[in-house]
């Protein structure tokens, strides 16, 4: 049937892909700094698609696809999830900053009227 071939090519191309995004996600260098909700969601996806691909064993065409992904799962294994993230002070931005802008003690904001707005 070839509606049946073209769904399956649809299918493991859409399943490669998934794949190829996964991967990005795990090289990625903030994969290193992941929370431990954020490593679950990771080693979740992997499992999923694991689970996918294993369904989908007995065809050939999909052999390649499922050693790709068992290797992204055991990346995604081996990554330790952070204990906790830590803000550097001056990505936090200075309190005593905006505390004087609340208080009017920073620089007056002026405004000027629009040229299209009538007088």
């Amino acid at each position: 049937m070839p509606h049946d071939n073209e769904r399956r090519r649809r299918s493991l191309v859409d399943v490669e892909i998934r794949v190829g995004v996964l991967g990005s996600k795990v090289d990625h260098p903030s994969a290193q700094r992941l929370t431990a909700e954020q490593h679950e969601r990771l080693r979740a996806e992997a499992r999923t698609l694991q689970w996918v691909v294993r369904e989908r064993r007995h065809r050939a065409e999909w052999a390649d696809l499922l050693a790709r992904v068992e290797v992204l799962v055991e990346r995604v294994e081996q990554l330790e999830p952070v204990a906790e993230v830590d803000v550097p002070v001056q990505s936090r931005g200075s309190d005593d900053r905006v505390a004087r802008r609340r208080l009017g003690d920073g620089p007056p904001v002026v405004s000027y009227p629009s040229a299209n707005r009538g007088c």
